[in-house]
């Protein structure tokens, strides 16, 4: 098996298409953690681009509900009034 992925929605910023994006888990959690740069792209125009601060907390969220359906109840750190990884 492996190592763990979420599919997050990602728009092309040239077409305004939509795609889903595999991104490693392991990846996000990095990124969300430690603050860092995630980096997004397209196979529609091969645009890439970094994450802004909205789609970094739609992505957290995605992970958030990723975690919920393979583990049925959310991560020990999530609560109602803020969804945060960390």
């Amino acid at each position: 098996m492996g190592e763990p992925e979420v599919l997050v929605p990602v728009i092309c910023p040239q077409c305004g298409g939509e795609s889903l994006k595999r991104l490693a888990v392991s990846v996000v959690a990095e990124a969300l953690i430690a603050g860092t740069f995630l980096r997004l792209s397209t196979a529609c125009h091969c645009a890439e681009w970094d994450a802004t601060a909205v789609e970094l907390e739609q992505i957290r969220e995605y992970l958030i509900a990723a975690c919920i359906d393979w583990h049925g109840s959310p991560p020990a750190s999530a609560s109602r009034d803020s969804p945060r990884l960390v």
